[in-house]
């Protein structure tokens, strides 16, 4: 991760209250969501576990989109690069917290001298998004499809 990014999270105040804007758009319309902070907490998972996921856009109802046209941090600083948006409507057939509920997680790939290949949790319509969770999550969408309504993933360009 760069340290222009690394010093926009270190600024952010208001902790989980503070929201970020994303604004990403599908062949057919552009959209801007508003996600509760979650950088501030460091979390970090595996980019190993995403190659599954990202392998099942082969159904009809998950789709894959090259990129996301910005990203505005709490402090109101347009920022882009290689965001990773995940989101995704669960039916009544998938385990909570996960059940009925429609989800939305910002990532960033690590991009630092790390030698482990993760992601940083930026961001989630749900302020309770921890790596746990997010590791549920990614098993449903990759694992047991049928779980799942919609799912929407904007990956890095290129």
């Amino acid at each position: 991760m760069s340290d222009s990014v690394e010093q926009l999270i270190a600024e952010i105040e208001g902790g989980p209250d503070a929201q970020w804007t994303i604004r990403y758009r599908t062949p057919q319309e552009e959209y801007e969501g508003k996600l509760w902070n979650l950088a501030d907490k460091e979390y970090f998972v595996q980019k190993d576990n995403l190659t599954q996921v990202r392998a099942n856009t082969k159904y009809l109802h998950y789709h894959l989109f090259p990129n996301i046209k910005y990203v505005k941090t709490p402090n109101d600083k347009t920022i882009t690069g290689r965001f990773m948006n995940f989101v995704a409507g669960f039916n009544d057939t998938a385990q909570e917290p996960f059940k009925g509920k429609f989800v939305q997680v910002l990532l960033l790939p690590r991009d630092d001298d790390s030698e482990e290949p993760s992601v940083r949790i930026i961001a989630s319509n749900d302020k309770e998004m921890n790596p746990d969770l997010f590791g549920v999550m990614v098993d449903i969408l990759a694992n047991h499809t049928a779980r799942v309504d919609e799912f929407y993933l904007w990956e890095p360009q290129g």
